[in-house]
């Protein structure tokens, strides 16, 4: 499994683990008020009883799968931190300006006052590391 595929920032994972994780609270809120409701409503209501139970399937649906998203979040962030110490100088500049930041290989040349071309080898080679 390649983690690192996809371009993304430090910054934009943990953004986007917080409001998965807002999202797990909700549901689960949700499914904590649908529980009540079916607790309430009578079996001799067999309707609204089905109705009930197939809403409360949909919500654990939603949980089990925002639960799985979270979890590959935070096993990429892992991968990402722990790879860090792993680099060299350069590459751990190129790599959290790339990486934290969000800037991309031209934006990090230009800042470091290094040629893109050296920048974006630098950038394959902490890629590498990463993968490992």
């Amino acid at each position: 499994m390649k983690l690192l595929e996809k371009d993304d920032s430090v910054i934009s994972l943990k953004a986007e683990l917080a409001i998965i994780q807002e999202e797990i609270i909700h549901l689960t809120q949700l499914e904590e008020k649908w529980m009540r409701l079916s607790e309430k409503t009578s079996y001799t209501r067999v309707e609204r009883k089905q109705q009930i139970l197939k809403q409360l399937t949909l919500i654990r649906e939603a949980v089990g799968e925002k639960r799985r998203q979270e979890h590959l979040l935070k096993k990429s962030l892992k991968v990402i931190l722990e790879a860090i110490p792993k680099l060299k100088n350069i590459q751990k500049k190129v790599f959290y300006m790339q990486r934290y930041t969000g800037k991309s290989l031209v934006q990090i040349a230009e800042e470091l006052e290094y040629d893109y071309d050296y920048i974006r080898h630098v950038a394959s080679k902490a890629n590498q590391v990463m993968k490992r």
